[in-house]
């Protein structure tokens, strides 16, 4: 029976494995497709704002 149980754990972890996996190459492809749309300048500039909100300047 303890190999079974073994077994099992095994093959899940396995699942969970592969799909870390997909879900990395998924973030990899939204974050090159967010490059190539010019979303970094973006996101800087309106991280620019915030910080200049928070400390009373804009």
């Amino acid at each position: 029976m303890k190999e079974t149980v073994k077994g099992n754990m095994q093959a899940g972890e396995s699942g969970k494995t592969r799909i870390r996996i997909l879900l990395l190459a998924v973030a990899a492809i939204m974050i090159v497709a967010g490059i190539y749309e010019g979303q970094p300048e973006s996101v800087l500039q309106k991280a620019i704002h915030i910080c200049l909100e928070c400390i009373g300047i804009g």
